[in-house]
Parts: C-alpha cells; sequence; structure tokens
C-alpha cells in the first residue's frame, strides 16, 4: 500500500516539530518539579546537606507509592533509595554505608535533601535527584564540590611566667621601702602578740585555780558521802553481830536442854536397875 505525497508540509517534519515540542514541554515541566542548586560547597570531615526539593501540589501530593532515588551521576550507582515508606539500602555503595539519611516528615513537605556525614575527598562529584509521585517524575543533578578547611593558626608557645619575671631587673626604689614596711608590720605585730598572750595569761591562772578547787571540793564531797554511808552501815552491822550473839545462845540452850534431857534418861535407868535389885534380893531371901 503506498501513500501519494501531497504538496504542504511533509509528515515527517511535522512529527519531528511534535516531538520536540513535547519533549521541551516535559523537560520544563520536569524542571519546575524539581528544583536544586547547581553546585554545594563541602568541608572535608563535616556533615554536608545536598538540598533538593519538589513541588508537592503538582506531583499529586506524597503517597507509599512515591519515590526518592539518589546516585551517583557518573556511576549512576545508588546512594540512597526511599520508597514504598521504606529506606532501601541493601545496593547501597560501600563508601556510603552508615553516612546518609533522609526525613520522611521532611519529605512530606516537598524536601527529599540528603544528609551526607563525615564528608571525604571520594564524595566529591555529581549526585542525581530522582523523585516519583502520583503524577510526575522529575530528576536533577547536583555539584558537590569540596571546601578545604580553615587552617587553623598554629600556637604560639608562651613564654613562661617565671623566666618572664626573673628577666625583669628589680625596682629597688619600690622594694626597699616595702621590705621596711614589712620588717615594721612584723615587729609590731610580735609586740602585740606578746602583750595579748601576757595579759590572757593571768585569767587561765586564776580559771586553773578555781578548777583545781572545784575538784578537791569534789572530792571531799565524795569522802563525806563514802564516810555517810558507812555510819549509816554501822547499825546494821551491829545488828547482824547481835543476831548471830543470839543464835549462839539459842544454840547453847539447847545443847544444854539436850545434856538435861540425858541426864533424866540416866537417873531413869539408874532408879530401873536398883528397883531391879532390891527385888531380886527379895527374892532370894524368901527362898
Amino acid at each position: 500500500m503506498e501513500f501519494r505525497r501531497r504538496r504542504g508540509f511533509p509528515v515527517t517534519l511535522v512529527t519531528r516539530v511534535l516531538s520536540i515540542l513535547i519533549l521541551g514541554f516535559c523537560s520544563v515541566s520536569a524542571s519546575e518539579f524539581v528544583k536544586v542548586p547547581s553546585s554545594v560547597n563541602c568541608t572535608v570531615g563535616q556533615d554536608c546537606i545536598l538540598n533538593c526539593t519538589f513541588n508537592i501540589t503538582a506531583g499529586g501530593g506524597w503517597d507509599e507509592r512515591s519515590a526518592v532515588i539518589w546516585r551517583r551521576a557518573e556511576t549512576h550507582k545508588e546512594v540512597h533509595i526511599y520508597a514504598n515508606s521504606k529506606h532501601w539500602l541493601a545496593n547501597q555503595l560501600p563508601q556510603y554505608v552508615n553516612r546518609t539519611s533522609l526525613s520522611d516528615s521532611e519529605l512530606q513537605r516537598g524536601d527529599a535533601s540528603l544528609l551526607l556525614r563525615r564528608v571525604t575527598e571520594k564524595d566529591a562529584g555529581k549526585y542525581q535527584c530522582e523523585v516519583t509521585t502520583r503524577d510526575k517524575i522529575g530528576l536533577e543533578l547536583i555539584d558537590l564540590v569540596l571546601v578545604p578547611a580553615e587552617p587553623t593558626a598554629p600556637a604560639i608557645p608562651s613564654e613562661p611566667r617565671e623566666s618572664a619575671v626573673l628577666k625583669r631587673k628589680p625596682n629597688w626604689f619600690i622594694v626597699v621601702p616595702v621590705s621596711l614596711c614589712v620588717s615594721a608590720g612584723l615587729c609590731v605585730g610580735l609586740a602585740l602578740c606578746k602583750k595579748h598572750v601576757a595579759c590572757c595569761w593571768k585569767p587561765n591562772n586564776a580559771l586553773m585555780a578555781s578548777y583545781s578547787l572545784t575538784q578537791t571540793g569534789s572530792v571531799r564531797a565524795q569522802d563525806s558521802t563514802v564516810q555517810t554511808l558507812r555510819v549509816q552501815d554501822s547499825p546494821a552491822k551491829t545488828l547482824r553481830a547481835q543476831d548471830s550473839a543470839a543464835q549462839s545462845l539459842r544454840a547453847q540452850d539447847s545443847a544444854a536442854q539436850t545434856l538435861r534431857a540425858q541426864d533424866i534418861a540416866a537417873q531413869t535407868l539408874r532408879a530401873q536397875d536398883s528397883s531391879s535389885r532390891v527385888s531380886e534380893g527379895q527374892d532370894s531371901e524368901t527362898q
């Protein structure tokens, strides 16, 4: 099937123009959707933020299907991926492990900036920020430029204070009067101290004398108390002696009573013996 050529604009030219316009419109819309600065200056050893923002209203909002992908523009290797409300770091470049982070709350506000911790010299170069939402897809490039750290001024060794003092020449117009004043003050202080000690020593002797008198009085009072107790104890001792004497008298009385009983028993036995003898004599006479 063949088409005949007609006069007018060729079809191929029209399609090319339309494709150019569509690509241009897409590129313009993408650049308006995602915005990044052309470059960012970072200092080696410090944290750095790679700024990347997107028009969340034009993209139809942020939901679970939205995603942010940070890559190295030279190698297209993954630096950090956030998709389906999760951070996907399995394929992350080894040099960025535990050094990148994205804020979930900031993504919902249209901020996809990447925090890069402890920047190294290998981090220099171009990065690609790609944002995908429900209605839009856009990406932009940002260049990380290393800035040398500010040189710290070397510490100037300070001269020791003692050596500086020793190097100074003494001012005799000041040293001599000051030393004289110090000596006079010491002499006056010693004199006042001697007077103070002399005036305060007498009351101390009086205190010692009063203290000794107090101690002597207390000893005497204790001695009198002991004597009083002894006096009070002497009647008790007398009573105890009298009681012991009475007990001895009672013992002697009981012994005398025992002897009397024994004597009575002996007399009874003698009477019985004599009566028996009399009866025997009478019997013999009768026979």
